[in-house]
C-alpha cells in the first residue's frame, strides 16, 4: 500500500516540475476521472440495491417500515458519525506523536478524502494517496504522513486480524455453515501471511527487498525487452516504499508505542462500533436476532468490504449484506436493512469526503489559474510555478 502511494506521489511531483503548461489538462482529466468513479461507484451501488430489492422485497417489506422505532434510528445515526469519530482519532494520535501541533480538523478532513477516494477507485486505491495528498496540503511532511498512514493501516489490520480469531473461536457457538467455515480458514490464511510480512518487514527488511529484486529480474527475463525500464522503475520505488515504511514502523516502535496502541484501540472502536449498528437496524424494525451472531456475521462483511475489488466495495458489500444476514433476519426485510446498513456505516462518510474533495479540488484550480496568470506575465525565463505550488 505505502508503496504505491510514494509511487503515485513521486509521479504527481515530477508531473507539477516539468510540465507545468499542462497544468489545466491535467486538472481535467483528474476530475474526469473522479467523475468517472463516482459514476461507477453509484452505477454498481444501485444496481446492487434494485438486484436485492428485487429478489426479496415482498408486500411485507412495506409493513416493515411502519414499524420502525425512531428512537433507535437515530441511535444508528449517532454511531455511524461516532465510528467516523473513532476513524478520525485513529489518524490523529499517530500524526500527534509527529507533529504535536497539527489540527483535528485537518486530520478529520484527510480522513473523509481517504474514505470518498476509496469509494469511486477500484480495490479502494485511491484512499491512500489522497489522505497523504490532503495531509501534505496542511503542513505534514510526506515521510509523516507517509509513515501515520503506515501505522494507520497497520492498526487497522491487527484489530481485523484479532476480530476473525474471535470468530474463529466462537463460530460453533453462533455460524454452523460449511462455506462461512471455508471463507473462515481463508481468512486466517491471508491474515496469517499479513502478519509474517509484517514481521519479516520490521526484524528482515533486506530479505523482503532482495525478494523484490528478484522478482523483478524475473519477470524482466520472461517479458518483452521495452518492459525493462517500467519494471526496474516499478521495483526501485516499492523498494523505497519498503525502506520508508520500516523506518516509519521503527521511529513509532522506539517513541510511539503509546500512540500504536491509541491507534489499535480506535480502530477497535471504530469498528466494533459498526458492527454494532447492525444489530441496533434489526431491532429499530422490532425484529430479534442473537447478538453475537450479528457480530460474527459482520465480522465476515468487513473482512470482504476490506480486501474487495470493486470501488468502495460496491456489488460485494450489497449482495454480502443480503447473502450473509438473510441467515438471521426475514427475507422482506434484507434489501430495507442493506440500504440502511450501508447509509450509516459508509454513505455519510462518503458524503462528507465528497465535499473535502470538492473544496480541495476548488483551491487547487484556483491555484492554477494564479499559475497560468502570473506565468503570462512573468519576464521570460522565470518561473514562479514551483513558488505558488509550494504555498500551497
Amino acid at each position: 500500500m505505502i508503496a504505491w502511494e510514494i509511487f503515485f506521489l513521486d509521479k504527481l511531483r515530477k508531473k507539477i516540475k516539468t510540465e507545468p503548461q499542462s497544468d489545466n489538462t491535467r486538472q481535467a482529466v483528474a476530475l474526469d476521472k473522479i467523475k468517472r468513479g463516482i459514476k461507477l461507484f453509484i452505477f454498481l451501488t444501485v444496481i446492487s440495491f434494485c438486484a436485492v430489492f428485487y429478489f426479496t422485497a415482498s408486500s411485507e417489506s412495506a409493513q416493515a417500515l411502519s414499524r420502525i422505532h425512531i428512537n433507535y434510528l437515530i441511535l444508528a445515526i449517532s454511531l455511524g458519525l461516532l465510528n467516523h469519530f473513532w476513524s478520525c482519532c485513529q489518524l490523529y494520535i499517530l500524526i500527534k506523536k509527529l507533529e504535536p501541533n497539527y489540527r483535528f480538523i485537518d486530520t478529520c478532513q484527510a480522513t473523509f478524502g481517504n474514505m470518498f477516494m476509496a469509494a469511486i477507485t477500484p480495490t479502494q486505491s485511491g484512499g491512500g494517496p489522497m489522505q497523504l495528498i490532503l495531509l501534505k496540503s496542511k503542513g505534514l511532511s510526506f515521510p509523516k504522513a507517509i509513515g501515520a498512514g503506515f501505522m494507520q493501516f497497520l492498526a487497522s489490520v491487527s484489530f481485523l486480524f484479532i476480530s476473525i480469531l474471535f470468530l474463529y473461536l466462537t463460530q460453533n457457538q453462533t455460524i454452523q455453515n460449511e462455506n462461512i467455515s471455508y471463507l473462515l480458514n481463508y481468512g486466517l490464511v491471508v491474515m496469517t501471511g499479513l502478519g509474517a510480512i509484517f514481521i519479516l518487514a520490521i526484524l528482515k527488511p533486506e530479505a523482503i527487498l532482495r525478494a523484490v529484486r528478484i522478482i523483478a529480474q524475473f519477470l524482466a527475463r520472461i517479458t518483452p525487452d521495452r518492459y525493462d525500464a517500467r519494471i526496474r522503475r516499478a521495483s526501485e520505488k516499492l523498494c523505497l516504499g519498503i525502506k520508508e515504511s520500516h523506518c516509519s514502523i521503527m521511529l513509532f516502535l522506539r517513541k510511539g508505542k503509546l500512540a500504536i496502541a491509541g491507534s489499535i484501540l480506535f480502530a477497535s472502536g471504530s469498528m466494533v462500533t459498526k458492527f454494532i449498528i447492525a444489530y441496533v437496524i434489526i431491532i429499530a424494525f422490532g425484529y430479534e436476532a442473537p447478538f453475537l451472531k450479528v457480530i460474527n456475521i459482520q465480522i465476515i462483511l468487513n473482512f470482504l468490504i476490506y480486501f474487495a475489488p470493486s470501488p468502495g466495495a460496491s456489488g460485494v458489500a450489497e449482495f454480502g449484506s443480503a447473502i450473509l444476514m438473510g441467515m438471521i433476519v426475514p427475507k422482506h426485510f434484507l434489501g430495507v436493512f442493506t440500504v440502511l446498513w450501508r447509509l450509516f456505516t459508509t454513505f455519510i462518510g462518503v458524503g462528507f469526503g465528497g465535499l473535502v474533495i470538492l473544496r480541495f479540488v476548488a483551491k487547487f484550480e484556483r491555484n492554477l489559474v494564479m499559475i497560468t496568470s502570473r506565468s503570462s506575465h512573468a519576464p521570460q525565463g522565470e518561473n514562479n510555478d514551483d513558488k505558488i505550488l509550494s504555498n500551497k
